[in-house]
């Protein structure tokens, strides 16, 4: 993946930007070094015991008056046990978020003011057409040229995928239990 966003960055000629391998609770950069941090669907997959050091290293990476622009999926209500320990869920994003009213806290015990968040409105009903676009092909079916599939053909490959546990919770709406949120907050 490394090698990958370097190419890019090169076609760019995106001289100002840094790609690294690092863990996302301890990055291995130095205090202070960010303006502006972007996340994409990401802090939803750590652990809820771990989320908090997520948002403290946001903090400690920023300039006085760096943002967070994120956008990630939250819950809008409790999951049960059995959701919780859906691998379709948790592979959706679903399972693995965390509450909004979470995230503010966990923004403000960093140190974050300015939080914003708000609903986007995407349709996450959408994770029930993956059973269906797998078994025609999906991305890497035939005569599929995505790009993901290009180099490594494994990120496509769902076999032995558990994709079943998609048509036990088709007669349920997402929507009503999470959604795509975007979250915004300044250090101040």
């Amino acid at each position: 993946m490394l090698e990958r966003a370097n190419q890019n960055k090169a076609k760019a000629k995106a001289d100002n930007a840094l790609f690294i391998e690092s863990n996302i609770t301890k990055i291995g950069l130095p205090d202070l070094i960010a303006d502006c941090i972007i996340s994409n669907c990401v802090v939803n997959l750590v652990p809820e015991e771990e989320k908090q050091l997520v948002f403290n290293e946001m903090f400690r990476l920023l300039k006085p008056g760096g943002r967070v622009a994120m956008s990630d999926i939250l819950l809008k209500k409790d999951l049960t046990p059995e959701l919780k320990a859906n691998v379709a869920l948790y592979v959706g994003c679903v399972a693995g978020a965390s509450k909004v009213q979470d995230y503010e806290t966990y923004l403000q015990r960093a140190g974050f003011s300015g939080v914003r968040i708000a609903d986007s409105n995407v349709d996450l009903n959408v994770y029930y057409g993956a059973k269906e676009e797998n078994s025609v092909g999906g991305c890497c079916g035939e005569g599929s040229v995505q790009a993901c599939c290009e180099k490594s053909p494994s990120c496509c490959n769902m076999e032995g995928t558990d994709l079943d546990h998609l048509s036990d919770l088709s007669m349920m709406d997402l929507n009503e239990l999470a959604g795509s949120f975007r979250v915004y907050a300044v250090k101040a």
